[in-house]
């Protein structure tokens, strides 16, 4: 992993797009760091939460917006 590449998480049934920040060794493992870009969200109960807990630390991200109440 490169800083700037493009890079897809997978997540149960949801996708999450962005880019590498930093990446590199650290002790016996590689960390790296990810600029999230756009989430998509699946309807299974592990990608219910995962939505709840990214809407709290990336409020601006799209795909990531409070459902719509219409009826």
């Amino acid at each position: 992993l490169v800083a700037g590449e493009l890079v897809q998480l997978e997540i149960a049934d949801s996708k999450l797009f962005g880019f590498i920040v930093h990446a590199g060794p650290e002790g016996d493992s590689f960390r790296a760091g990810i600029e999230i870009q756009r989430v998509l969200i699946g309807g299974s109960d592990l990608s219910k939460i995962l939505h709840l807990a990214l809407q709290r630390i990336l409020p601006g991200v799209p795909g990531l917006a409070a459902p719509s109440l219409r009826a």
